[in-house]
């Protein structure tokens, strides 16, 4: 999701989440998915070190993962 508009991601595809843009994504089916990520400015991909830190399951607190991404300076918008 970029924005308004949701795109299926196949094998090769590329999008663009610019800041001030609300984006995300979901892997669906039955397999994982993999993908590659570029990010700027340098730094930002502490983050995603953090994030990795967190308790992977159902049961994670909302709000530690938003809580975090706060100090990032971005605004986590809660699943639909």
């Amino acid at each position: 999701m970029i924005g308004d508009k949701t795109q299926r991601a196949t094998p090769g595809w590329f999008g663009v989440g610019p800041k001030g843009v609300p984006h995300g994504f979901t892997a669906v089916g039955d397999r994982p998915a993999k993908m590659l990520m570029v990010v700027t400015p340098a730094g930002f991909e502490r983050f995603f070190d953090e994030v990795a830190e967190l308790p992977c399951n159902p049961t994670v607190d909302f709000g530690q993962f938003k809580a975090l991404s706060e100090r990032y300076g971005m605004q986590i918008i809660e699943p639909r």
